[in-house]
């Protein structure tokens, strides 16, 4: 009986060489430079997006509670100085001729625009201060934060008409946010 050759011969490939492990391993790795670039990238921009969302939704809180103070508030009025501006509320109305009269009034919503802290009157149901950048809510004399990150809350008009103008943010990485609106007071 006759052997093969082929069945004593050895297999001469038993791996890879080298050379093909080092060009897999760098194609290995600039695909996983590729997808940690690409991940980042959408990491930055869900930060981004978090944190503008972030200033839209304390603008908008702001904005509803002021507008709710003045919607659920009756007779009301506007009022500015030079250190502050607020609506403010009729307590003792004597309709002498047909006028309204603003005697011992109560502050409905005050607005520091001084560069200092003025402090506002005990009746104020909510209160910006443009120093702390923050809007606080007043119950039963505690203060309860509305909104932080305020940078502007002005309220300009008439004793009938007024414009409301919030402005968050652009001081975190994230755009300003404007929120405006008119109100109309009774």
């Amino acid at each position: 009986m006759a052997k093969s050759k082929k069945n004593f011969k050895k297999n001469s490939s038993q791996g890879f060489t080298l050379i093909e492990v080092m060009i897999a391993v760098s194609i290995f790795g600039l695909l996983l430079l590729y997808a940690s670039q690409f991940m980042r990238s959408e990491i930055r921009g869900f930060d981004s997006a978090s944190r503008q969302n972030e200033v839209q939704q304390k603008t908008r809180i702001a904005m509803m509670h002021i507008l709710d103070e003045v919607r659920l508030n009756s007779l009301t009025y506007f009022k500015a100085t030079s250190n502050e501006q607020g609506i403010y509320l009729y307590r003792n109305l004597t309709a002498a001729a047909g006028a309204l009269q603003d005697v011992n009034d109560s502050c409905l919503i005050f607005v520091n625009l001084g560069p200092t802290s003025v402090p506002a009157p005990s009746s104020a149901k909510v209160v910006y201060n443009k120093v702390e950048g923050k809007l606080w809510y007043k119950k039963n004399g505690a203060p309860y934060l509305i909104a932080d990150k305020i940078s502007q809350l002005s309220i300009d008009g008439s004793s009938s008409l007024v414009k409301i103008d919030i402005m968050a943010g652009g001081n975190n990485g994230s755009e300003p946010f404007e929120l405006q609106t008119w109100v109309r007071l009774n």
